[in-house]
């Protein structure tokens, strides 16, 4: 005949309770620690390479427009002036070469691009920037055909600097999906540990009450203020010796319940955050373009209302910042956002692209009226960049474009800004220009 074996004292049953509802709360507090880890030593690293990459990709593509436009003066012209911008383009395309091998050389998606834009580049350089460099002022004229050539050449090397472009860009997007799938993830399974909590208590709560009727009728009115959410309900520690054990239990219990509530709260505002604006001129960021764009031209289109993009970059950036350092360069992007901040309607967006490239969305306007916004942000940088740099020439250019028919979408609106914007800084800089009439 076996012992019946005896019923688990109230105490053990509330230690017991106790420890798992201690394990559930250790656990979000790692995962939510786990998570952050993830998208810190991950997704912003690597983001961090792309943008950098980038900014690598954009810095050589402009040193290779400087470097043809210079070889095409100099075999018409034959004045040696035209080599000098020719040797410094030379010099700006081996940074952005250095920048891209350092980020992407070994990355899988971007180095076969990476390769193939290198080896069009390389054909064009060899086949024609090198011929062209090693005319002499009293050679024959340049004949027709040898120009034919090197454009042809050129041409090639974009369209591969082109797909390197997209590669890089949609690299970046697939890494800002895989941090947002990684957050939205590490964020339903905190839920599901706190609904696992939540049932725990609860059959616990029910336990308690069925073994102690009448002496828990305090400590139960207590218990249901804290599942109604009352974190800061006072638990009832009177009664025998167990109930009064239970009671502080359970207050360790509800504050620490009333800890992880406040650190999820401020885990995820800082989450909000950090996924929405720019670290450095706490503007909105490109993820947040995106989205904005995208539902901007889906109301334009249904409600056929006027909508234009201001694209903006800061003329000489580069200079002043290997000049004066990055603290210097970053007080001058902060300032860029400070006036795109009083200068914006409250209905308008300001975003900050990408290095020191910003957007300005602005909603109910077109073509003019974003125009004219712009004219009135350049008079405006140009006097307090003049003011904060000592007049070294730190201006702004700007590119507008007004959604229509042919930028029915977000790509080819930023596109055409950027376009507008590219022909502003080929004008001299410091100036405007209208994608439409460029």
């Amino acid at each position: 005949m076996t012992r019946e074996q005896p019923e688990p004292s109230i105490s053990s049953r509330v230690t017991r309770a106790f420890t798992w509802t201690l394990v559930l709360v250790a656990a979000s507090a790692v995962l939510t620690t786990a998570s952050f880890a993830v998208d810190l030593l991950v997704f912003d690293r690597r983001s961090a390479a792309l943008h950098e990459a980038r900014r690598g990709a954009r810095m050589a593509h402009e040193g290779m427009l400087d470097e043809e436009t210079a070889l095409r003066a100099w075999l018409v012209m034959r004045d040696p002036k035209y080599l000098d911008p020719m040797r410094n383009a030379q010099q700006e395309i081996e940074e952005g070469h250095a920048v891209l091998d350092e980020m992407v050389g070994a990355d899988r998606d971007v180095a076969p691009q990476l390769l193939e834009s290198r080896l069009a580049e390389q054909g064009w350089q060899t086949a024609w920037a090198r011929v062209a460099e090693a005319v002499q002022p009293g050679d024959p004229p340049t004949a027709e055909p040898f120009f034919a050539g090197g454009k042809a050449l050129f041409d090639v090397y974009r369209g591969r600097e082109s797909k390197l472009t997209d590669s890089l860009r949609a690299a970046s997007d697939a890494t800002d999906r895989a941090q947002g799938r990684m957050l939205g993830a590490a964020a339903l399974v905190q839920l599901t540990l706190f609904v696992v909590l939540g049932l725990f208590a609860r059959s616990q709560r029910r336990l308690i009450r069925n073994t102690l009727e009448h002496p828990l009728d305090a400590l139960l009115a207590a218990m249901h203020r804290v599942r109604d959410g009352d974190l800061t309900t006072a638990i009832p520690v009177d009664g025998p010796s167990e109930l009064r054990q239970i009671g502080a239990d359970l207050g360790h219990m509800t504050r620490a319940l009333a800890a992880a509530a406040a650190e999820s709260a401020r885990l995820h505002q800082v989450a909000v955050e950090r996924s929405h604006i720019d670290g450095l001129t706490r503007l909105l960021n490109r993820h947040r373009l995106d989205e904005d764009l995208a539902a901007e031209c889906r109301r334009s289109a249904r409600y056929a209302r006027p909508l234009a993009v201001i694209m903006m970059d800061v003329d000489h950036f580069k200079t002043f910042n290997d000049a004066h350092g990055h603290p210097a360069g970053d007080v001058v992007l902060q300032s860029v956002a400070e006036v795109l901040r009083l200068n914006v309607r409250a209905t308008d967006s300001a975003y900050r692209y990408g290095g020191e490239e910003f957007l300005v969305l602005l909603r109910e306007t077109d073509e003019v009226g974003a125009a004219m916004l712009a004219e009135r942000l350049r008079a405006a940088l140009e006097r307090t960049l003049s003011r904060q740099t000592a007049g070294q020439g730190v201006t702004a250019s700007f590119g507008v474009a007004q959604y229509g028919e042919s930028r029915a979408l977000p790509g080819p609106l930023v596109e055409a800004a950027d376009r507008a914007l590219y022909r502003a800084k080929h004008a001299g800089r410091n100036r405007v220009v209208v994608a439409s009439a460029a």
